[in-house]
């Protein structure tokens, strides 16, 4: 518990002592008076009520004084109400709500954290949580809290945006990608979110504007660990990551990540060593398979090389060079057809990310919106093909908007 709770709390709890004691038998009595007291029958139902009205009083007051701008009074009232009950929601939520005000992000943080999201006040509970554990630069945390959210309640459409933001800006691409799919489900993915899927493990935006700072848009560690990959300058980005591979990772995306950047960088001798370091849930992540892949390809084990590069593609259909190099393996194991067909998809997928890195800078060409559209469907990404034909249609086109959301409720029903 934060310092500030603490005092607070000690403060309240000699003072609710000291009351108690006065009230009944004025600090004077002896012990033997005390214990040889007689308790009158339905003193325990009594004193609970007088505990729940005195938690209602302070609530009020916190509340009034909440209204009135006074936060030290209200801040004041409120933990003395969860003084009465540690376990009430409303006073909790309030109490927040007053640091919040105060600018105690971190007391508001550990506050939150209690209030379950399916209570009157779980949702926003937790957006004000989100919201200071962004102030206190804790994004890590804020996405988590998003994703337990929706977990919960997965129909919350601005969770799942702001989730996709705050995973993009650390650079948890994978799992940006997969909110993004998500709402492309939905028919709520705007522009930004289908961009940011046609190349789901690289950083987005992939491309800035001459001048402008990465560091704008992405975090230190992974989210620029991210920019620089997606850049193909993989030594720096190897120097984003480097103090978490000797000491801890802050997340298994930046593990998987930095194995990557090993095969990247061939510097194969330092697989074994990485791969002590992946934890239980690596094989979830492209990433992991295709530093795997790439591995094995160095070690001419071909088979394997290619079980992990088709896992690779398999989780993330949108990784060229891991297309590309099945190519490669595939004409090492003398299966020509094979490696000519994945040859043909990488020229296709390359096509689409330039397409994608021009609208990224002009979102308004439509030429090249319609050939994304195309393009899509032909690699074989129908709902988002569904959402770029959708976002382009004006305002007042109710009909064809309707018609494509048939289409695409259509397509979910039979999958």
């Amino acid at each position: 518990m934060p310092r500030l709770v603490r005092s607070h709390l000690a403060a309240i709890s000699i003072l609710l002592a000291a009351g108690i004691c006065s009230l009944v038998n004025g600090c004077n009595g002896s012990p033997a008076e005390s214990e040889n007291a007689k308790v009158p029958t339905g003193i325990n139902q009594s004193t609970d009520a007088t505990s729940a009205i005195a938690a209602k009083d302070d609530l009020t007051v916190a509340s009034e004084k909440f209204r009135d701008g006074d936060f030290d009074a209200a801040a004041d009232a409120a933990y003395r109400a969860l003084v009465t009950d540690p376990n009430d929601s409303e006073a909790s939520f309030l109490t927040a709500q007053i640091e919040s005000a105060r600018g105690n992000h971190g007391v508001v943080a550990d506050l939150t954290a209690a209030i379950h999201v399916g209570s009157r006040r779980g949702k926003k509970a937790l957006d004000l949580r989100v919201r200071s554990l962004v102030q206190l630069s804790r994004l890590d945390e804020a996405a988590d809290a998003l994703i337990a959210g929706l977990q919960a309640d997965p129909d919350l459409i601005a969770w799942r945006h702001n989730a996709w933001r705050l995973l993009t800006r650390i650079g948890r691409r994978e799992e940006a990608s997969d909110q993004a799919h998500l709402l492309c489900l939905l028919g709520q993915a705007n522009t930004q979110e289908l961009l940011s899927l046609i190349r789901r493990n690289d950083a987005f935006p992939a491309v800035l504007a001459d001048g402008d700072d990465p560091a704008k848009y992405f975090e230190p560690g992974l989210g620029m660990a991210r920019w620089y990959f997606t850049q193909e300058k993989y030594r720096r980005a190897l120097e984003e990551l480097a103090s978490q591979y000797e000491t801890t990772f802050q997340s298994s995306a930046a593990c998987q990540l930095y194995g990557r950047l090993l095969a990247e960088t061939q510097a194969f001798e330092e697989i074994p060593r990485w791969h002590t370091k992946c934890g239980d849930d690596a094989k979830n992540h492209s990433d992991y398979w295709a530093a795997l892949g790439t591995f094995f390809f160095d070690q001419r084990q071909y088979e394997a090389s290619a079980r992990a590069l088709l896992t690779a593609v398999q989780r993330n259909p949108t990784d060229r060079f891991s297309t590309q190099r099945l190519a490669k393996v595939f004409d090492a194991l003398e299966r020509p057809e094979d490696g000519a067909q994945f040859r043909h998809r990488g020229i296709e997928m390359y096509k689409v990310e330039r397409d994608a890195k021009a609208l990224t800078l002009s979102p308004a060409d439509t030429g090249t919106r319609q050939r994304m559209t195309r393009r899509v469907m032909e690699l074989g990404h129908p709902f988002q093909a569904l959402q770029w034909t959708l976002l382009s249609l004006p305002v007042q086109a109710q009909q064809q908007k309707a018609i494509v959301n048939q289409q695409r409720n259509a397509l979910l029903q039979s999958q």
